[in-house]
């Protein structure tokens, strides 16, 4: 369907399962979904599968107290997936980095078959932004997760390639301080990274250097204060 002249596009019917989809495809950093009720089906999965492979991260937030639900979190999480719940759970919504749809659409088989289904998606990043902060309020209200996944050596995930990564839990999350490993190329903790993830924005102003751990004015382009990158040369 064409786009509106505000960058809304509307999908309908099995259209809105193709664009779920065309979301997880298109994620090179961050996938969230937000979908009360799961029955995932085979697309879905082999996506969400390959995505993982490539790196990216994903957190899935659906209802709290639905038993339906079990098998399917069981299953994310075995993929590296971090789950949340969260009670009374009705919105659906799914982004990834750059790209947002909203939609009377679960994450279910049965919906891709039989449901009337229709979904909006948002381009415009002003629209997108009051979503975005929405979806990062769910987070926040949320259960913690079912379990912390593993991340064990045989989960097949594609390791992301870092310039500098000294290890040892010696640096400073840029936006919370907590201890993490060095990385100038990933210089949040994995919750801070989610929440960033949202926006994407390499120039948003952050709290603490990467390096010394101090308060200093940073950004996820330049994690280090201005004494450490002189200091280093």
């Amino acid at each position: 369907m064409a786009e509106s002249e505000n960058g809304l596009r509307v999908e309908t019917d099995d259209r809105v399962a193709s664009s779920i989809l065309d979301i997880i495809r298109g994620a090179k950093e961050i996938v969230i979904l937000v979908s009360p009720y799961l029955k995932l089906w085979g697309h879905i999965q082999d996506q969400i599968m390959m995505a993982r492979q490539r790196g990216v991260e994903f957190i899935v937030i659906a209802r709290e107290d639905e038993k339906s639900n079990d098998g399917d979190v069981a299953w994310l999480e075995k993929q590296g997936v971090r789950v949340f719940l969260v009670e009374w759970l009705h919105a659906k919504i799914y982004m990834n980095e750059r790209d947002l749809l909203v939609s009377s659409m679960n994450l279910t088989e049965t919906s891709t078959k039989n449901s009337r289904e229709i979904a909006m998606i948002v381009k415009s990043e002003s629209d997108q932004s009051h979503i975005r902060e929405y979806v990062i309020s769910l987070s926040r209200l949320a259960a913690p997760p079912v379990r912390r996944p593993s991340y064990s050596s045989s989960r097949p995930v594609a390791p992301k390639i870092s310039k500098v990564n000294k290890g040892n839990g010696d640096a400073s999350c840029i936006r919370c301080g907590k201890s993490i490993d060095y990385d100038d190329l990933r210089p949040l903790c994995y919750d801070c990274y989610a929440e960033w993830a949202m926006f994407n924005n390499p120039d948003y102003k952050e709290v603490f250097c990467h390096d010394c751990g101090k308060r200093r004015v940073v950004t996820y382009a330049r994690p280090r204060c201005r004494s450490c990158y002189s200091a280093a040369g």
